[in-house]
């Protein structure tokens, strides 16, 4: 259920001025040519990903009747059957197989929702007609039908993923405006795994050449004849890139031609999931949802955090016992390092990391002459690191005690790194927004390149899940988390 490299919100969020943030042909290079309508991909891939839906759903009932009781029955048999087409019904209505505008934190709380109604649903149906239903079968089900799902459809994105690299899945769009918006909306556009292909421009501040390449195809007046020369699927309208009195004539040319007319508002790096439409007699408005943490939000993400970090201290305190002791006989040292960061309101913590680094690393720091204060220092080939200790960051594993630091509050599973105390003291201005909430033990920009992310954009990184926060984000990133540390992306 989740894609490649290229999400940071992708959907999920609006850049400013676009949907989220050679030579004049009317198709730009890509690695291979555009083939085929996208319309028709995109309703192939669906029925294919329905198909393994009802394979999941059935052998995920017929899977927990078997456990929970040594056989299915022919009833079973049928119930399970039945619960198929109710399932894909369900996913349908909740917009499960629109992969256009479908984003992975959004699928991830769409099918939770969905498999809890559904599994508690049939249940409660036989409780009420006496079924002989056994008690452990609701859980199991619920379970096997969210892991089953989950790992299909990551196989279903990568597909949609690679597909779009070899130019499948492109919606070809016309952007409808001045060269000044429609040349962001472009270089957008020219990331093969946004879904969209940039075929034209209809200028709308005046006579004028290709904008980022891509060719002039009509004007304002003519925008039909634009969409049939060049086969668009799509129009992309920034908000005030056309006069409302010419609106009303593009969503009637969008509808009689049977394109997607996307409207482009003027918001920066806020997911699609807060915003709400309303209309206020003929004025449609877009509301953002107000995100903080802060009342039964705080206290949701705070037992996530209880929950989750016990789990993972029972679990992997075999494997931290053999760190330590991989720890202690590589180099000289103690087994823990302890370090002052900065967690919520910039208040001071001691980290707990298993140690990675030469007793002596301060000093070979000071002896090249490096300032560690900068905001996410590190370094390409750090010299201070041991054999152990290189290992033990490609895997994250050095970062097994901060459990410890989740449990005491002054962490959390999902935020902002913790940065030491020099660099929040050097630069307190920059990280106000970061120290709106705890310290986390992974984060938003650790899914997104780990320590190949720059300061800058690792500031704004942070600053995007402060302001989108949702229980589905934390459990997007948790999940992503997984496959970045077992792949090694970006790990120094």
């Amino acid at each position: 259920m989740w894609r490649g490299r290229a999400e940071m919100a992708r959907e999920p969020a609006i850049q400013a001025g676009t949907n989220h943030g050679g030579t004049a042909t009317l198709e730009p290079a890509l690695a291979s040519p555009v083939r085929g309508s996208a319309s028709r991909q995109y309703r192939a891939l669906a029925v294919a990903v329905a198909g393994t839906d009802a394979m999941v759903v059935l052998s995920s009932f017929l899977g927990a009747f078997a456990l929970a009781h040594g056989a299915v029955s022919p009833v079973e048999t049928v119930f399970s059957t039945a619960a198929v087409p109710v399932y894909l019904a369900a996913f349908g209505v909740a917009h499960l197989y629109d992969f256009r505008t479908l984003w992975p934190a959004e699928e991830l709380k769409r099918i939770l929702m969905v498999t809890a109604a559904l599994v508690g649903l049939a249940a409660v149906g036989a409780f009420w007609t006496m079924a002989a239903v056994p008690r452990s079968w609701p859980l199991l089900s619920a379970a096997f039908v969210i892991v089953g799902i989950l790992v299909t459809r990551r196989i279903w994105h990568y597909v949609l993923f690679r597909g779009r690299l070899r130019g499948r899945f492109l919606s070809r769009a016309l952007l409808v405006g001045p060269a000044s918006q429609t040349g962001a909306l472009v270089r957008w556009m020219r990331s093969p795994e946004e879904g969209f292909l940039p075929v034209g421009i209809v200028r709308t501040d005046g006579p004028g050449g290709a904008v980022e390449d891509i060719p002039v195809v009509s004007d304002i007046d003519s925008v039909a004849e634009g969409i049939r020369r060049s086969r668009a699927e799509a129009l992309f309208v920034p908000s005030n890139a056309v006069p409302s009195a010419s609106m009303p004539g593009l969503l009637r040319t969008a509808r009689l031609e049977g394109v997607a007319l996307w409207v482009v508002p003027n918001l920066q790096d806020i997911l699609v999931s807060r915003i709400a439409a309303r209309a206020f007699g003929s004025v449609v408005a877009l509301g953002v949802r107000p995100v903080r943490l802060a009342g039964w939000q705080a206290f949701l993400k705070r037992g996530i955090d209880m929950v989750g970090a016990s789990v993972l201290l029972a679990v992997l305190a075999p494997v931290a016992v053999l760190v330590g002791v991989a720890v202690r006989l590589d180099s000289p040292g103690p087994v823990l390092f302890r370090q002052l960061r900065g967690t919520r309101g910039g208040r001071p913590f001691t980290m707990y990391k298993f140690r990675t680094m030469s007793a002596d690393a301060d000093v070979l720091l000071a002896r090249q002459g490096i300032d560690p204060t900068s905001p996410f220092f590190k370094l390409d080939r750090d010299p201070r690191l041991t054999r152990v200790g290189r290992l033990l960051r490609r895997t994250s594993l050095d970062e097994i005690p901060q459990l410890f630091n989740v449990l005491k509050g002054d962490m959390s599973l999902v935020g902002p790194r913790p940065l030491p105390m020099d660099q929040v003291r050097h630069n307190e201005a920059a990280l106000e927004t970061r120290h709106e909430v705890r310290a986390g033990l992974t984060g938003w920009w650790q899914i997104r390149g780990r320590s190949r992310v720059d300061p800058d954009d690792a500031l704004r990184m942070d600053a995007f899940y402060i302001e989108n926060w949702s229980p589905a984000l934390d459990l997007y990133i948790l999940a992503k988390t997984v496959g970045t540390v077992i792949r090694g992306t970006g790990a120094r």
